[in-house]
C-alpha cells in the first residue's frame, strides 16, 4: 500500500507542471503575459507620447493574429483626427528596404538572381558604364550593405512637390550615385544607394517596375491593401487625406508641421501605409512552421532570410538577409524605418510567431526612445556579460573616430567630421563611447568579453537600439575599425583627416570669416575718413578687389552652411551654384592678384607699407583658404 502511494504521488508530481504547462497563458518572448499587455503598453506610452511624437500607433500580433492595435494621439498638432492603426497612413521609411529584399530572396528561389553573382551581371551595360565603379560587387554586399559606398545625402529625401522627386528610377541612382571607398565584403556602410541597384535589378530581371513587382507579389499577398509605393501615391488624393501629418523639431524643441517625404530611389523608402497593414507584412514572416508562408514557394527559404547573409557572421555580421538582428535574451528580427517627419520599427521572434510594430508622425530622433522602450517592454533585455580571463588592456582601443560611411570628397565631407566618436578607457576592461547622432550627443558604456569585443552595459536609446556589440579591427596595436552589425561600421580618422588637421582647417576658415568680414570694413573707414590722405592708384582698386572677393567667399560659404543646418536633404542643383560660385570668384581672385602684383611693381613708391602689408596677408589667407576649401571637396563638381 505505501509503495503504491508513493507511485501515485511521483506521478501526479509529474503530471502538475505538465497541467500547469498546458494551461498557462501565453506570454511576450519578454514574459509578460497577454492579458496585462495592453495595461502595460498604455502605460508606458503615456508616460513618453508628449516628448515622442503627436501621434503613435502600435500592433502586436502572436501566432498569426493580431492581439493588440490602439493608437495613441492625433494625426497633427491641432488633434483634428485620433491616430487610427487600422486607417492612418504614415510613411514606413527604409523598414520599405524590406521589400526590396523579399523580392530578392524570391528571385534568388526561382534561380533568377544569386547572391553571390556581380550586380552588374543584372543591370544595363549603359547604366553600369555610367555608375563607372572600380571594384565591383555581389547582391550578398549589397543585402549586407559591404557594397564598400560612401554617404550621398543629397538627391534621397525631398518634399513631394519638388520636381527631383519624381524622375525615373535610373535617373535617379545616376544622380544620387556615391563614392566606393572601401573593399567590397570589408566594410559596414549603409546604403540607401545599394538598396535602389538591388531593386533596379529585380526590374530588369522581372521586365516590371519594381512597384508594380511588390504589388504584385508582396502587398498582395500579404494583405496589405492600404499599403502604396511612391509612384502609385503621388496622384492618390484620397489616400493622402488618410496620411498622418509629419513633425520635427524646430529651434525651441518644440513639434512643428512639416511636408511629406518623397523618394528619386523610392525602393529604399517610398513605401506609405498603415500600421495594421505592415502587421500584415510582418505576420507574413512567421508562418506556421514548416510552411513558407506567402512569400515564397519554399520553406527553406523563409529559413534562410532568418539565418546570417554574411559568409563571416561572427567577424563580419552584416545583417540576416536585410534584416536587423535584436540580439539580447530572446533573438528577434526587424528593421527602422525613418523619413524626415516619421519614425517607424518592426520585429519578429520566428520561433514564437510573435511580433509587433510601431509607427510615430514624428522625426526618429525623438520618436527612439519610446520605440526601444517598447522593444525591450515586449522583447526583454540582458546587460549581464561574462568576461573571459586574461583580456587585452581596453586602453589599447581608446580613440576617435568616424563613421565609414562619409562623404569623402565631397561638399558635405566636413559633416561628418562634426559627429566623431571618442572611445575612452573607463578601465582595464571598460570603455566609454561618446558619439553625436543628428547633432544630439548619445553615449554608452561597453564591458569587453573577448578580446576587442565590447559588450554594451548601459547606454541612450539610440546606442541600446544600434550599438549593441564593437567589435575593434587592430592594425599594429592600434584600433583600425569598429564593427557594428546592420553597416554601421566606423574608422579610425584617416589619412589627412587626422585631429591636428581637422582643428587646423576649422582654424582657418574661423579666421578666414573674421578677416574677411571685418578686414573690409575698417578698409572702407579708413577711406571715408582718410580719403583727402591717401593717393589712391589702381593697386588699391586691385588689392580691394581681391579682398571683396575673399569676404564673397565667405559670404557664399556661410549661405552653404546656413541652408545645410536647416536641412540636408537638398537636390545636388540646388546647392551646386555654390561651388559654380567658388569657381568664378577663384577667377575674379586670380585677376585681382596679378593685377596687384603688376601695378604694385609700378606704383610701389606711392603705395603706404601697411597696405603692402595688408595685401600680403590677404593672399596668405586666400591661399590658406582655397588650400582647405580644395581639401574638403567644395571645389568638387559630380
Amino acid at each position: 500500500m505505501r509503495k503504491l502511494l508513493s507511485i501515485l504521488l511521483i506521478f501526479i508530481s509529474l503530471l502538475i507542471p505538465t497541467l500547469t504547462a498546458y494551461g498557462a497563458e501565453p506570454t511576450t518572448p519578454s514574459g509578460i503575459p497577454l492579458s496585462e499587455l495592453e495595461g502595460r503598453i498604455d502605460e508606458m506610452v503615456a508616460d513618453a507620447l508628449h516628448r515622442t511624437a503627436p501621434g503613435v500607433a502600435i500592433v502586436v500580433f502572436n501566432d498569426g493574429e493580431i492581439i493588440f492595435s490602439r493608437g495613441y494621439g492625433y494625426v497633427d498638432l491641432q488633434g483634428t483626427m485620433p491616430i487610427d492603426p487600422a486607417t492612418t497612413i504614415f510613411e514606413y521609411g527604409s523598414v520599405s528596404k524590406m521589400n526590396v529584399w523579399i523580392a530578392v530572396m524570391q528571385l534568388v528561389e526561382q534561380g533568377l538572381l544569386d547572391l553571390d553573382n556581380y550586380v552588374n551581371h543584372y543591370l544595363p551595360e549603359d547604366l553600369v558604364q555610367q555608375l563607372a565603379f572600380e571594384m565591383p560587387f555581389t547582391l550578398r554586399d549589397l543585402i549586407n550593405h559591404t557594397a564598400g559606398f560612401g554617404g550621398h545625402l543629397f538627391d534621397v529625401k525631398l518634399p513631394a512637390s519638388h520636381p527631383q522627386a519624381h524622375i525615373a528610377l535610373q535617373d535617379a541612382v545616376l544622380a544620387s550615385r556615391p563614392c566606393q571607398l572601401f573593399k567590397p565584403g570589408t566594410t559596414g556602410t549603409y546604403s540607401n544607394f545599394g538598396v535602389v541597384l538591388a531593386a533596379l535589378a529585380v526590374e530588369y530581371v522581372t521586365g516590371q517596375h519594381f512597384y508594380v513587382y511588390e504589388r504584385e507579389n508582396i502587398l498582395i499577398p500579404a494583405g496589405m491593401e492600404s499599403s502604396f509605393n511612391q509612384p502609385e501615391l503621388i496622384n492618390n488624393h484620397e489616400l493622402l487625406q488618410s496620411k498622418a501629418i509629419g513633425h520635427t523639431i524646430d529651434s525651441n524643441g518644440r513639434f512643428q508641421e512639416d511636408v511629406w517625404s518623397a523618394f528619386p530611389i523610392y525602393p529604399a523608402g517610398g513605401l506609405n501605409g498603415t500600421a495594421e497593414d505592415f502587421a500584415r507584412f510582418a505576420m507574413a514572416l512567421t508562418p506556421p512552421q514548416g510552411e513558407p508562408g506567402p512569400f515564397f514557394e519554399d520553406a527553406n527559404t523563409i529559413s534562410t532570410i532568418f539565418s546570417p547573409s554574411s559568409p563571416e557572421p561572427i567577424t563580419r555580421p552584416g545583417t540576416t538577409h536585410g534584416l536587423w538582428r535584436w540580439d539580447r535574451d530572446i533573438a528577434a528580427y526587424g528593421h527602422v524605418g525613418l523619413t524626415i517627419s516619421f519614425s517607424s520599427y518592426f520585429a519578429v521572434v520566428p520561433d514564437q510567431r510573435f511580433g509587433f510594430v510601431i509607427h510615430t508622425n514624428a522625426f526618429f530622433g525623438t520618436s527612439l526612445p519610446l520605440i526601444v522602450e517598447l522593444a525591450e517592454l515586449l522583447l526583454g533585455d540582458s546587460t549581464e556579460h561574462t568576461p573571459q580571463e586574461n583580456l587585452p588592456s581596453a586602453q589599447s582601443v581608446s580613440g576617435t573616430f568616424v563613421v565609414a560611411a562619409r562623404h569623402d570628397n565631397f561638399m558635405l565631407e566636413f559633416i561628418d567630421y562634426t559627429q566623431l566618436t571618442t572611445v575612452t578607457a573607463l578601465d582595464d576592461n571598460t570603455i566609454n563611447v561618446d558619439m553625436v547622432f543628428m547633432g544630439v550627443p548619445v553615449n554608452a558604456t561597453y564591458v569587453q568579453v573577448e578580446p576587442y569585443v565590447f559588450r554594451l552595459t548601459s547606454g541612450t536609446p539610440f546606442m541600446r537600439f544600434l550599438y549593441n556589440e564593437l567589435r575593434f579591427g587592430m592594425e599594429d596595436g592600434v584600433p583600425a575599425h569598429i564593427i557594428v552589425a546592420n553597416g554601421f561600421d566606423l574608422t579610425a580618422l584617416p589619412q589627412g583627416r587626422e585631429m591636428p588637421i581637422l582643428v587646423g582647417s576649422l582654424a582657418i576658415i574661423l579666421i578666414n570669416f573674421a578677416y574677411f568680414l571685418i578686414i573690409p570694413l575698417v578698409v572702407l573707414l579708413c577711406f571715408i575718413f582718410r580719403r583727402n590722405k591717401i593717393n589712391i592708384n589702381r593697386f588699391y582698386h586691385f588689392s580691394n578687389m581681391l579682398l571683396l572677393c575673399g569676404t564673397l567667399f565667405s559670404v557664399n560659404h556661410m549661405i552653404f552652411l546656413f541652408r545645410i543646418s536647416i536641412t540636408v536633404w537638398r537636390t545636388t542643383s540646388e546647392m551646386m551654384p555654390h561651388l559654380w560660385i567658388n569657381y568664378v570668384l577663384l577667377g575674379l581672385t586670380a585677376i585681382a592678384f596679378v593685377g596687384s602684383l603688376l601695378t604694385l611693381r609700378r606704383d610701389r613708391d606711392n603705395v603706404e607699407k601697411k597696405r603692402i602689408v595688408l595685401f600680403i596677408a590677404t593672399v596668405v589667407m586666400h591661399v590658406l583658404t582655397l588650400l582647405v576649401l580644395f581639401d574638403w571637396g567644395l571645389f568638387v563638381l559630380r
